[in-house]
């Protein structure tokens, strides 16, 4: 809510100049001038949400919001695995780790809300895909809604804390030809 940020910065003794729309805020922080003059996709992958922002001669140019972010890949391990969120976000976090194959008997030992366990790490991973396949799918979406997706010589670059999750951009460079 602005009504309570101004007022936060107003007790802390701080007169903001004006408001900045977060993509472009998000862009100040990942893209060069060069990207977004040129043409670029802004992909940030954030807690409840991922934004989408396709910018051109430096300008936002499209922009729009998916209702799935890094805690939803948390409450589907939540929820398939019966784990408090707690435990399901440091597992998410852990899988973030895990590079290269994962062999079919490789497990992991996690917590549940009854008792601990070991479960494939090849499982995990598939709850986690199947959320990322979700989440690409959606991402294209929007970008064939939006009719700029062609402008976007430089590809998309990825940002956000739910970027690690699962081998999400190694997905993405798949799922996006780039």
């Amino acid at each position: 809510n602005v009504d309570i940020v101004e007022e936060m910065l107003a007790k802390a003794g701080i007169r903001p100049k004006g408001m900045v729309f977060k993509p472009m805020a998000t862009s100040f922080a990942v893209l060069n001038e060069e990207e977004k003059r040129s043409g670029i996709i802004l992909v940030d992958i954030g807690a409840g949400t991922t934004t989408i922002s396709i910018f051109k001669n430096g300008k936002i140019i499209y922009a729009a919001a998916i209702p799935v972010g890094g805690d939803t890949f948390t409450n589907d391990l939540a929820e398939v695995l019966d784990m408090e969120k707690n435990n399901a976000e440091g597992l998410k976090r852990d899988m973030a780790m895990v590079t290269g194959d994962i062999s079919k008997d490789e497990k992991v030992e996690i917590e549940t809300k009854t008792e601990n366990k070991e479960v494939k790490l090849s499982f995990v991973k598939e709850i986690l895909d199947a959320r990322s396949d979700e989440l690409m799918n959606l991402i294209d979406q929007k970008l064939v809604e939006s009719k700029f997706a062609d402008v976007a010589i430089n590809g998309i670059a990825f940002c956000g804390g739910a970027v690690k999750t699962g081998g999400l951009i190694d997905k993405a460079r798949r799922h996006f030809n780039m």
